[in-house]
């Protein structure tokens, strides 16, 4: 079983390329990016 810390590392590479894809798209609020991120990382999180 892995550890959160383990389970954060990998999910690292698929938050960035979300993030990257929200402000392709034209997301540039702080505050939106970083709300959209944590529930990413958190659906992501539970995955695992």
């Amino acid at each position: 079983m892995m550890g959160i810390a383990e389970k954060f590392d990998q999910a690292l590479p698929d938050l960035e390329t979300y993030l990257e894809g929200e402000v392709a798209a034209g997301e540039t609020s702080e505050t939106r990016l970083t709300y959209n991120g944590l529930v990413f990382l958190k659906q992501n999180l539970a995955k695992r």
